[in-house]
């Protein structure tokens, strides 16, 4: 009996030592372990919160001058943006940010430029935060990206003008270093597929009216979608939005590279539906690029908008710095590394076709290691008096400014 039971033992044995060999196969190999440790690692980064956050500062310090140099307006203004963001790769991201603006001084001996400042109701006190964005992005198993919350939305292809923008409460400021416009509440559904990709926006800005009472978004609120792919070396996409009570429009845009130009356009336009009349805009770019020097140009044509009239300031309430006239041009030229790596030039011109105003800028800027950097530019703007480009003082006048961009 011994000897059976010593056999009965002996097999069990190895059969469990086999088992451990089979289940557990190379575990003491040459770096399975090492590799066992990584796709831990691996799977912790998966899940790992991490957060982000920034700050970025543009101070801005100007004189205008007029021709005559008899009055003199100056300011001394700091504006910029403060981030956070949370991100879980297994869950999504939370994103926020607030725009702030403060003034720092202001002086002037002319009624004029009180009444053009006090337009936006400075303090020297009390500076003034505005939320950007709020927002949580996430995933459908990586086919479907969600983004719920307050954003900024970019389905345009333009540098200066983007007519087809029809989502965002404000069109984007070209000129501005830091870009501080509130985005629109709402949910953002992208869908990328093999040649190109689908968006779609539920606008939830009308969800509560002005005094906060909750409104009916299935008659209040709207939609809008958008589709872009590749044509011919260029990327081009058409898109659209519809709502009850908002405006039916329709939008298409383009940008891609012909014969060593990069170029653009835009076209956007509400449709005659609902009571609403035709109206379009449309603009037309182009950059050039070799070596340092950069040449940009820019037309935009807005038939919906005014002709040559004189602009007061009772007329502020419905104006749109850039959009206020029917046609307008832009173009600029700039060289990098003007002296040295770290001193940089340019000249940009703005011209309002429809009431002769103009603006022209030439600027330098300066990038040193270890310095704040800065830029210095002089501005002029001329025309007939009382126009777009001439509001502030009336009639042509010079605008001295001094510009650093800070990020932490």
């Amino acid at each position: 009996m011994k000897p059976y039971l010593s056999f009965v033992t002996a097999m069990a044995l190895a059969a469990s030592l086999v088992a451990q060999d089979a289940s557990d196969e190379d575990i003491f190999a040459e770096g399975a372990f090492d590799q066992a440790v990584t796709t831990s690692q691996v799977s912790a980064e998966a899940t790992k919160l991490s957060w982000l956050g920034g700050v970025s500062v543009q101070s801005d310090n100007s004189i205008i001058v007029p021709a005559d140099h008899s009055i003199y307006g100056a300011q001394s203004l700091v504006a910029g943006k403060a981030f956070l963001k949370a991100d879980k790769p297994d869950l999504g991201q939370l994103f926020i940010s607030y725009a702030f603006n403060h003034t720092w001084a202001t002086s002037t001996n002319d009624a004029g430029f009180r009444t053009g400042f006090s337009q936006a109701a400075p303090s020297l006190d009390t500076p003034k935060f505005q939320l950007s964005e709020f927002h949580l992005s996430f995933d459908a198993n990586k086919v479907v990206f969600f983004r719920l919350g307050n954003q900024l939305v970019n389905w345009g292809s333009a540098f200066f003008w983007s007519p087809a923008d029809f989502v965002n409460q404000r069109p984007a400021d070209a000129q501005a270093a830091i870009d501080t416009r509130t985005g629109k509440p709402g949910l953002r559904v992208h869908v990328p597929f093999a040649v190109g990709n689908f968006f779609a926006f539920a606008d939830l800005s009308q969800s509560l009216d002005a005094s906060g009472l909750p409104q009916d978004l299935l008659e209040k609120g709207s939609a809008a979608a958008r589709v872009d792919t590749t044509l011919l070396g260029f990327n081009v996409g058409v898109q659209g939005s519809y709502g009850k009570t908002a405006k039916p429009q329709a939008g298409a845009t383009f940008s891609g590279r012909l014969l060593g130009i990069d170029l653009w356009g835009e076209y956007g336009a509400t449709l005659p539906v609902n009571d609403f009349t035709y109206s379009w805009a449309a603009s037309l770019g182009g950059e050039k690029t070799w070596e340092d020097w950069t040449l940009r140009g820019e037309y935009f044509e807005n038939p919906d908008g005014h002709v040559d009239a004189e602009l007061t300031f009772q007329l502020l309430k419905d104006f749109t710095p850039f959009r206020w006239g029917q046609r307008y041009a832009f173009a600029s030229l700039s060289k990098a590394k003007l002296v040295g790596d770290a001193i940089d030039a340019s000249v940009t011109g703005i011209g309002n076709l429809t009431d002769g105003s103009y603006t022209v800028t030439t600027s330098v800027s300066t990038h040193f290691a270890k310095t704040v950097p800065f830029s210095l530019s002089a501005r002029y703007n001329g025309g007939p008096a009382k126009r777009e480009f001439t509001l502030q003082n009336g009639t042509d006048a010079w605008t001295f400014s001094l510009k650093s961009v800070l990020e932490f």
